[in-house]
């Protein structure tokens, strides 16, 4: 059984699929806009429901979320270093 036009996804895949993959960032969005707008209420209401979930998600794990010591690129931050002896001597040139 084929399902309808409303109850089809709304995904970047699927008009992407129908533009042959040659479309612009900009025209792709405006194509996206587009769709959105055409969607009734009912239809937006399971999208609005899935962010407030993920919203939920994410504020959870940021609840329980302690960042690394060390930054991301693993080098060590400014305050690990260490600090030089200011009373070494110089090299030689």
């Amino acid at each position: 059984m084929k399902k309808s036009e409303a109850e089809a996804p709304v995904n970047d895949a699927e008009i992407q699929e129908k533009t042959s993959g040659t479309m612009a960032q900009q025209a792709f969005m405006v194509a996206c806009a587009e769709k959105w707008k055409k969607l009734s209420e009912e239809e937006r209401q399971r999208f609005k429901e899935a962010a407030e979930k993920d919203k939920i998600r994410y504020e959870n794990e940021m609840a329980n979320y302690t960042p690394p010591k060390t930054e991301a690129s693993g080098r060590k931050t400014r305050r690990e270093k260490k600090m030089k002896d200011p009373n070494e001597p110089k090299r030689g040139v």
